[in-house]
This record gives structure tokens, C-alpha cells and sequence, in this order.
């Protein structure tokens, strides 16, 4: 069979019967190339890319940001259409045609400059064209591929997002999507280099470095622990940085290091007089969900860890949706970090396994991550909540005062006049009686406990004869609060 481009395996691949849709012909003044997946049934008609629901969503988004078809270079991953095989059927053709377009995608995107324009990738077909297929991205989170510039094995600028169908399927992702194509329009962004490392085990390393620490500005820091149990789990090691450029890792309880090492539960009166110095300099204490790292250090430490920007609740205050405010998500969307994570897998069963069991020198490279990463998006949305003058009161004023409060409840509980509790429950409990035996009286007997549902129903539809509720929300027969509340207006006047 002859291919239906230049270098395409047609002859291998499993939509070789389907028709394609050419790339768009060569601009030498393109100023951006747009890699989609595969042709849809409307491109079919029109023998051009993104011209359907979803292109349209396409070019309106990218024309808010300055960009336009005329000088962009649109091609696909794969040249044919997939037709409308089931979903796990459509999956496997799309990775088998993807690999036997490969070579003819590479050729297109020679010609076309691909090495000096910035390239947008939509969909997951035509990220993995970038990264070489599932086996070069496998143990990364989805969260940390999209919205994520990167270089590809020829140095080309990616920058990865969800493709415009999926929006039509998935409302949520919509707003990601809007930030990938405003990040694309303003051009490759260098990720952070990995930060220097620096062990501190011992007493004359530990102390000089904990004083200049406390004359910066900001703090940001993070610990690493066994599993999530404050109370029995052990903190490994806390990694602090405060200029963007060294992440200090000072060795807490961990099989790789001995015993006189594990300074953060050293017992030396004078490290912990400058541990306590540290905590209380006026440096800005940044953290990502620091209430988790302060009650460790707290209770398995003695530290008393501020928590003065909680990174975190900055990008809840930006962005409430659900799942979205992990530490590693946003490395990877905000500053194009690479997915240091996956380092540790080989070494956990899941997420729930015991840290402990991952090697010093891994977890000290990860952590050193963590506490850069922490710093540098605290600068970040910093100018985000600026931005927004609605988001920034939310954090400054609620957000954070209540996180503060919460988290001083949570480690030494609040004072209850047990006096008063317990006059409070000789009163309610003669209240509570005396409700009863009225309940009792005015139903006849057949109501002696009311907290039984079983007498309740039986009253209300057997001796009473109400018709039983029954809708979407409430079973037949229910006694629920719904329930009663209907109930209550059908019979409320009888």
C-alpha cells in the first residue's frame, strides 16, 4: 500500500482504510504550531484541522490572546480519522496510528520550523507524540504533564494541555485550559534548575545556618514523614530554603542516619534554644498545607512551626475547585517543574506506604524540591492574589486567620467549663423527658421512643394512614428529614 504521506506507515497502521485530512500547507511567517490529535467527522468534510465545536472553541480562545489561524501552523498527531469505535477500541488504534504516523509528523514539523516555534500539543495522542509515547511519561500524574512547558528529545518548546473536546465533556477543565493557552501565548518559560543541597547533621553546620536564616525575609519550608499519623509516625527531615537557590535538609529519625545525626529531635539544650530562636524570628514562615507539617513538628519535635503563608490556601483563595492544589500539580502548571515525584516510586507500593523505606539520598533530592517549590510559588501567587483584589481579602483576612486558629485548636484543644456541661445536661435531659411523655400521651402510646424510626413509620402510615412520601430523593415509607417536611405540609393543617 502506498503511504498517504510521505514517511507515514500506512501500511502497518489500523485506520489505513479511513480518509485524512491534510496538515496545514507550509507558512514560512507562522508564528506558533498547534498539534492536535486526530481529524474529527466535521474536519472530514472540510479537509482542514479544528474547523468543528471544538475548533471553534479553539480559535475564539486563542484570538483573546492574540493568537490567529493565519499565522499558526495546525497539524495532527495522526492524519486519519479514528472513525467511532467504542472507547477502548478508539484508545488502542489511536496509540497504533499514532506510531505509524510518527515518522510523517516529524517530517511535517521539520519543514515547518518546529525547532524555533513554540508548539502547542492538545490531547494526550499528541503529548505522547512529543514524549515519545506511554513509556516515556509512565508514573507521572496527568496533573503534571498538562499545562507544562517542556523540550522534547530534538529541544523543541512544548507546551502540553487538555484538548478542546474534552472541555465539551468536562465544563471543569475549561479554566486550565484558558491558563495553558495564556501561558503558550506568552512563550517558552525556563523551569526552575534543581536547587543545591545542603545536609545539615551536625551541630557546627546546624547553628550558623539557622541564624542567618532567621535574618531573611522569608522561610519557606517542609518536612517529610513516615506516613500521616502525627501522633506514632516519625518525621524524617525538615527542608527549609530562603533565597530560591539552596534547600538546607536538616536529618530527623531515619534508618540511613545514625542516631547522633537527627538533630530535629536532638535534645542539646542549645540547639533547641536555636530552634527556638528560628521559629520565633520575624522572617515570613511559608508553607503548603502547614498545618500538616506544624502539628508533626510540634508534637513528635516540641517546635512550635509558624505558618504565616500557607501556599495552599493562596491557591484556594484563586481557585476553589477540588483537586487541583497539590504541591506537585502546581509545580508542574505555575513553574513548569518536571515530575521529581516519580523518583520515589519505585520504592512505594502506593501512596499510603511507609516513606520511611525510601532511601536517604532520594528523599533528601525530593525534599529539596519540595521547600524550593514552596518558595518560589509563594511569590507567585502573591502577585496573583495582588491581581485580584476580591482574592487577596479572602486569604489575607479569612483564610489564613482561620487556618491559624484551627491549627492552635487542633494541637491544644480549647477549654470547656465542665460545670456548666454538665448543668446543661441535668436541664436538657428533664426537658428531653418530659417532650417524651407528651409524645406519648398525644400518640396514644404507640410513640414510646422517639428516636426509633420503625415506631415513627409505623404511626404516621399504619395507625395515622398518611400517604407514604415517595420521590427522587426520599424512599417510600422514609421517616428521614425530607420526609417529615412534606409530610408537614400535606398535613400540617389536620
Amino acid at each position: 500500500m502506498e503511504p498517504k504521506f510521505p514517511f507515514a506507515n500506512c501500511a502497518a497502521c489500523p485506520l489505513k482504510n479511513e480518509r485524512a485530512v491534510p496538515s496545514d500547507p507550509h507558512k514560512p511567517n507562522a508564528e506558533w504550531i498547534i498539534v492536535g490529535e486526530s481529524p474529527g467527522e466535521r474536519e472530514l468534510h472540510s479537509g482542514q484541522a479544528f474547523v468543528g465545536e471544538s475548533g471553534r472553541l479553539l480559535w475564539m480562545a486563542l484570538k483573546t490572546q492574540g493568537i490567529i489561524r493565519e499565522a499558526t501552523q495546525v497539524l495532527n498527531a495522526i492524519a486519519c480519522w479514528p472513525g467511532k469505535a467504542g472507547s477502548d477500541e478508539k484508545a488502542e488504534a489511536l496509540s497504533a496510528a499514532r506510531m505509524c504516523c510518527a515518522g510523517r509528523l516529524e517530517a511535517e514539523l521539520t519543514v515547518r520550523n518546529a525547532d524555533r516555534l513554540p508548539i502547542l500539543s492538545l490531547g494526550t495522542v499528541a503529548r505522547e507524540a512529543f514524549m515519545g509515547g506511554e513509556e516515556a511519561t509512565q508514573g507521572e500524574d496527568h496533573a503534571t504533564l498538562t499545562g507544562r512547558w517542556y523540550k522534547d528529545a530534538r529541544g523543541r518548546r512544548v507546551l502540553s494541555s487538555v484538548h478542546p473536546a474534552f472541555i465539551m465533556r468536562d465544563p471543569e477543565s475549561a479554566r486550565d485550559f484558558f491558563d495553558d493557552l495564556q501561558k503558550f501565548a506568552a512563550g517558552w518559560h525556563e523551569p526552575p534548575t534543581a536547587p543545591k543541597t545542603v545536609v545539615l547533621d551536625t551541630k557546627a553546620a546546624l547553628l550558623p545556618v539557622l541564624l542567618r536564616a532567621a535574618e531573611q525575609p522569608i522561610i519557606a519550608y517542609d518536612i517529610e514523614t513516615t506516613q500521616v499519623d502525627y501522633r506514632y509516625d516519625d518525621v524524617t527531615l525538615l527542608t527549609f530554603n530562603f533565597d530560591g537557590v539552596t534547600s538546607y535538609i536538616v536529618p530527623g529519625k531515619h534508618k540511613d542516619v545514625p542516631e547522633a545525626k537527627r538533630l530535629l529531635y536532638s535534645l542539646d539544650p542549645e540547639i533547641r534554644q536555636a530552634w527556638s530562636d528560628f521559629w520565633a524570628c520575624k522572617a515570613e514562615f511559608v508553607a503548603h498545607n502547614g498545618k500538616f507539617d506544624a502539628r508533626f513538628l510540634l508534637w513528635q519535635c516540641g517546635m512550635r512551626a509558624r505558618v504565616d503563608f500557607d501556599t495552599l490556601l493562596a491557591h484556594y483563595a484563586l481557585d476553589e475547585r477540588k483537586g487541583t492544589h497539590g504541591l506537585k500539580t502546581q509545580a508542574a502548571r505555575v513553574l513548569d517543574v518536571p515530575d521529581y515525584e516519580r523518583a520515589l516510586k519505585q520504592y512505594l507500593r502506593s501512596r499510603h506506604d511507609n516513606y520511611g523505606k525510601i532511601p536517604w539520598d532520594v528523599l533528601i533530592t525530593y525534599a529539596s524540591w519540595d521547600s524550593l517549590v514552596t518558595y518560589k510559588l509563594r511569590f507567585e501567587f502573591e502577585k496573583r492574589l495582588a491581581e485580584d483584589r476580591s482574592d487577596r481579602p479572602l486569604f489575607k483576612d479569612v483564610l489564613m486567620p482561620v487556618h491559624t486558629f484551627i491549627m492552635e485548636v487542633e494541637n491544644y484543644g480549647v477549654a470547656v467549663d465542665v460545670d456548666y456541661l454538665d448543668t446543661l445536661s441535668e436541664r436538657f435531659g428533664v426537658e428531653l423527658e418530659t417532650a417524651r411523655e407528651e409524645l406519648m400521651r398525644l400518640t396514644e402510646g404507640h410513640i414510646t421512643n422517639p428516636n426509633s424510626p420503625q415506631q415513627i413509620a409505623r404511626y404516621f402510615y399504619e395507625v395515622l394512614g398518611m400517604k407514604k412520601v415517595h420521590n427522587s430523593r426520599v424512599t417510600a415509607g422514609s421517616t428521614g428529614k425530607e420526609a417529615l417536611t412534606l409530610l408537614a405540609k400535606e398535613y400540617g393543617n389536620n
